[in-house]
């Protein structure tokens, strides 16, 4: 029996079995993720290297190139250095995924070894591998340890950005109060002096080495000091208030002071916890102490300062009590982090935490999530699951006291400002992160937890209550691709058959991420060759109400074979109005941040309306412009039905310096060295922007930084350029 379109519609429509064709969707990966399996191969954010200083989080890759920034000279012996560090950071991302964390400086020693390794049998040739390696250890500068991406990773980065955070802002004001106590000592140091006690006869005897004792009169000399003692001594009520305000500042359990001022002092408190719940009753039982605390202090500076007045003083001190705690005050005491699993929020955990997301209390919430696609599932009807019932970012959004992240694993490095700043706040945090390590999953964590970004399932965003009056200003959906976009889309070039290369345009929508998991399998199948028609449409086209196809069209996605070959898997009602669910979700997202606003659109077009009208009275007698082109998506060409193969580029000249800006991770190595000539599109992505703002030189260097080797140099376009011989050679590698 041969397998008919007909067959792939009853199989959309009613998910009816059909001849299958003997390839399985798990064996296939989607198009637009298959050129970036090899992870070890791909300049990416991983490993994360942990450093004590801000930012605190640094990605090999940012290290790697700062190390040839300052090593490798120009000319043929620099382009050498640059690919004998780059092999070397290959090497350490292949080391990394078998031993697990690593200090930076051990792996970037042993992956010196294993490129040397390789070499050994060419004596000169490693002899030069060699000197420039050694080079670039001797310019390593930071250390710390270096993580990988593989599902365990969140809870330590956050864990050490909130750590270095909390141990620097609670030493100063541990010093502070080391000052205090100093201060304070001191004078009652000088009271006890110039007490009765202090200037008796026996106080005077004991304050004077044994050898000199009979050389004087005591009691003489107490007399004299007692007739000459300045008036105004220190009343025993102050001194009691002194004794006592050291008493607190010495026994406080918040901060850490020196070992001189900690002998008798109880354990500090600990502030990291594994649940809601332990830590909200925590920073309630410590109000007390924290009110007695701020006290202590501003009674000790006033005393210092000799300005505590009793009669204007006391009263006021008396009545202070939690509701005079000020935000700067609240500010100076340490927040608390909580890391928890979706799996860990149970019906008392999740109310705790809306309890502390709604609230002013300085808790840092960490949930991790190793799965995003059970809310997918279950999004037309199905038992609600635990990630299914969680909206919590967006409801903290919506609550609009915490500051939230969202993200996935894969952007922590490009989150990582906005996710020291929620844990800087003073009031509470959200961060909710994928981890892309779920078990059903076909993809490496990293890949899983990027493509989960991609296709909206889990949007990266943030918000700043503090940023700004409306919510438009505090939301910020930047770090997304194609932000603008229902969903981020490029071509897929391809040959046929006769080796004709063709390009379909591609978007990458949940349909495309759920056919990763091994759960969905169900909700696809194989169209062979031979079923290919006009019939058939991109899926992505059936997710929007502005560009749903008539009744009776197969959608299909597009997925890669091991061996690069390109098929068409047809996906069921079912799993496209899941992703429908999720499309929606994304566009009020877009919505909350400013993108799409209905009123603003409505005013852009009203006034898109009126310049065309005024357009068209200027330009009457002039021959009309040719119309934009549709929509690209709703104007595919459908490839032959052949054997295409996968690729990942686009057509070029091989003399034309071009970029693959749809391949752009964003790494701003480009634009960082010459911003006139490469810029960021809409979806941040490179271009080459003025091509006579910069040098052959500025293309080659800018081709060996880039993270992802997208950027081809071509020929070059000044044959007065000097150096060309070298730079010719070291383009060559890119081209």
């Amino acid at each position: 029996m041969t397998l008919t379109v007909d067959d792939l519609r009853r199989f959309h429509l009613l998910n009816e079995p059909v001849q299958l064709d003997p390839l399985s969707v798990s064996d296939l990966v989607p198009a637009l993720i298959a050129p970036y399996l090899d992870l070890t191969r791909l300049r990416h954010d991983f490993p994360i290297v942990l450093v004590p200083d801000a930012p605190y989080v640094r990605s090999l890759t940012e290290i790697t190139n700062e190390v040839l920034r300052r090593t490798a000279p120009p000319g043929p012996a620099g382009g050498r250095m640059r690919h004998h560090v780059l092999r070397l950071e290959r090497a350490a991302r292949r080391r990394l995924s078998v031993s697990g964390e690593t200090p930076l400086a051990e792996l970037w020693s042993r992956a010196t070894d294993d490129v040397l390794a390789a070499t050994s049998d060419d004596a000169p040739r490693s002899a030069g591998l060699a000197a420039d390696l050694d080079a670039s250890r001797r310019a390593l500068i930071v250390d710390g340890p270096a993580v990988g991406c593989d599902g365990r990773e969140t809870h330590r980065i956050v864990q050490h950005c909130w750590r270095a955070l909390q141990n620097g802002a609670r030493r100063r004001v541990g010093e502070r109060i080391d000052e205090l106590i100093l201060g304070l000592t001191g004078i009652l140091r000088a009271a006890e002096a110039h007490s009765a006690e202090g200037l008796s006869a026996s106080h005077l005897a004991a304050s004077v080495g044994g050898d000199h004792r009979d050389a004087f009169d005591f009691d003489a000399w107490s007399e004299l000091l007692r007739s000459r003692a300045p008036g105004g001594t220190i009343s025993d009520t102050r001194i009691d208030r002194i004794r006592s305000l050291i008493d607190v500042l010495r026994t406080q359990r918040f901060f850490p002071l020196t070992s001189e001022h900690t002998a008798d002092a109880a354990a500090p408190y600990a502030f990291e916890y594994g649940s809601c719940v332990a830590a909200a009753v925590a920073y309630r039982d410590r109000r007390p102490a924290m009110v007695a605390l701020v006290r202590a202090i501003a009674i000790a500076e006033l005393e210092l300062d000799n300005q505590y007045r009793e009669d204007e003083h006391d009263r006021y001190f008396h009545g202070f009590d939690e509701d005079d705690l000020a935000p700067e005050d609240l500010a100076q005491f340490p927040s608390y982090l909580v890391t928890l699993s979706d799996g860990e929020l149970a019906d008392e955990e999740l109310a705790r935490l809306i309890d502390v997301i709604g609230s002013r209390a300085p808790i840092k919430v960490l949930v991790e999530s190793s799965d995003v696609l059970t809310r997918i599932a279950t999004a037309d009807g199905g038992p609600i699951s635990a990630i299914g019932r969680l909206p919590l970012p967006t409801m903290a959004v919506g609550l609009g006291t915490a500051y939230v992240v969202q993200t996935a694993s894969s952007h922590l490095v490009e989150m990582r400002d906005r996710i020291r700043d929620g844990l800087a706040s003073t009031g509470p945090a959200l961060f909710h992160v994928f981890t892309g390590s779920g078990e059903h999953g076909t993809l490496p964590p990293y890949l899983s937890a990027a493509a989960a970004v991609q296709c909206r399932a889990l949007p990266a965003f943030s918000f700043d209550p503090a940023a700004g009056p409306d919510r438009t200003k505090r939301l910020r959906l930047d770090a997304n691709p194609a932000a603008d976009a229902d969903w981020p889309c490029r071509e897929v070039a391809f040959h046929d058959a006769e080796l004709q290369r063709h390009g379909e345009p591609t978007c990458f929508t949940p349909i495309d991420y759920a056919a990763t998991d091994r759960r969905f399998s169900d909700h696809f199948t194989v169209a062979p060759p031979e079923t290919w028609s006009e019939d058939m449409v991109p899926a992505a086209l059936h997710l929007s109400p502005a560009t749903a196809p008539a009744d009776g069209i197969v959608p299909y996605i597009l997925m890669a074979s091991e061996d690069g070959t390109l098929h068409r898997v047809v996906v069921d009602r079912r799993l496209l109005r899941a992703a429908r669910a999720v499309g929606a979700t994304w566009r009020s997202l877009q919505e909350l941040a400013g993108i799409h606003d209905p009123h603003t659109d409505a005013a852009i077009e009203i006034e898109r309306a009126k310049w065309e009208e005024e357009l068209s009275h200027s330009t009457a007698d002039v021959e009309p412009s040719t119309p934009p082109p549709a929509d690209v998506l709703a104007d595919v060409t459908l490839a032959a039905a052949a054997t295409p193969v996968a690729e990942a580029t686009d057509t070029h000249p091989s003399d034309e310096p071009y970029i693959e800006t749809a391949r752009c991770t964003t790494c701003d190595e480009c634009t960082t060295l010459n911003p006139r000539m490469f810029a960021y599109d809409d979806n941040k992505q490179a271009y080459i922007a003025d091509l006579t703002a910069g040098t052959y030189r500025d293309m080659v260097e800018a081709a060996e930084a880039c993270q992802v080797a997208i950027i081809h140099p071509g020929a070059p376009w000044d044959r007065s350029e000097p150096g060309l011989d070298d730079l010719t050679v070291r383009a060559a590698a890119f081209n």
